[in-house]
């Protein structure tokens, strides 16, 4: 985690039944212990449902979504003239200027308003699947806020796409933070530095493309290309970091950035190195080792890279993958 934006908690919208609200159709909740007990001791939440949103009751029917001629609607699972489809878009559209403001969203997977990927639609008499897409409400916070870290509590399961999630998060808190609120050139050029080797594990493709619009910013474009950056950027760490690009990067800042290695320090390296490319150890190996030489050599461009601590080490996420 960069050091500027250290005393700036990142704020993160969820899904009010995974905060132990009990909001949910019947009467219950979802709540996600390790959301509140871990990743609740770095970020702070901000609790939405927008079925108790926009008026519906608690209990209530099931929503289920169905394929019409006009489209995909979120109706009533036993009565499908209950049909709240608009309500649920229109309190999306309530909730995009509050929403500029966090960091990233969690979802409740499955959920016909909430769902970010793959919710089940059944087709009008309600007993055959033909399609899936993201729940109503979720689908039009992705289409109106497409460089908003997402993702669905029960993929957070899985170690690397927990750790790119919270990665992605704690890079948008730190672009709010220091671009977006400074909006200066000199700010733009210093987030693109010291995410550089962060871009070479995620998308080694992206990065002269980021360099390009960095370089060519000028200030009547600014606006325009600090848009574009971040729309770049953010769909770069969106990709999971392969593990052969993880060696490339560790390599690459042991050349440019460790003086000197005695041969047994060499040999030490190498052999982590190649254990991690076989899937021996995890990235958290190698890493803690090359942080020790780094920090005995006082190599200040390498320890200021977001890839080194691009979140809490509390967290241990880089401990799995």
């Amino acid at each position: 985690m960069n050091e500027n934006c250290r005393n700036h908690r990142p704020l993160v919208a969820i899904s009010a039944c995974l905060r132990g609200e009990n909001v949910r159709f019947d009467g219950g909740h979802k709540n996600s212990l390790y959301i509140r007990e871990q990743l609740g001791r770095f970020m702070d939440f901000k609790a939405i449902c927008p079925e108790v949103g926009i008026g519906l009751g608690v209990p209530r029917q099931a929503l289920r979504l169905v394929a019409t001629d006009s489209g995909v609607a979120a109706v009533g699972s036993r009565d499908s003239k209950i049909d709240v489809t608009n309500r649920l878009r229109q309190f999306a559209e309530e909730r995009i200027p509050d929403l500029t403001q966090v960091d990233g969203y969690i979802f409740m997977q499955k959920s016909p308003s909430c769902g970010a990927f793959r919710v089940k639609v059944y087709n009008e008499e309600g007993n055959q699947i033909v399609a899936s897409r993201p729940g109503i409400y979720a689908g039009y916070i992705q289409a109106a806020l497409p460089t908003l870290p997402i993702e669905e509590a029960g993929r957070l399961s899985d170690p690397v796409l927990l750790e790119n999630f919270v990665t992605r998060v704690f890079c948008h808190n730190d672009w709010r933070t220091n671009v977006q609120n400074s909006s200066s050139i000199s700010a733009l050029m210093s987030f693109h530095a010291r995410h550089k080797s962060l871009l070479k594990a995620c998308s080694p493709s992206s990065l002269p493309l980021l360099g390009n619009i960095v370089a060519n910013t000028r200030q009547n474009t600014l606006h325009e290309d600090m848009q574009r950056y971040k729309e770049l950027f953010m769909s770069a760490l969106a990709k999971k970091a392969e593990r052969k690009n993880h060696a490339h990067v560790l390599q690459d800042l042991v050349r440019t950035s460790v003086s000197s290695m005695s041969d047994a320090q060499l040999r030490e390296w190498e052999s982590l190195l190649y254990q991690y490319r076989q899937g021996t150890v995890p990235l958290i190996v190698p890493l803690t080792l090359l942080n020790h030489y780094l920090l005995a050599q006082n190599r200040g461009y390498a320890t200021g890279q977001t890839y080194l601590k691009p979140h809490p080490h509390e967290l241990g996420l880089r401990n799995q993958i």
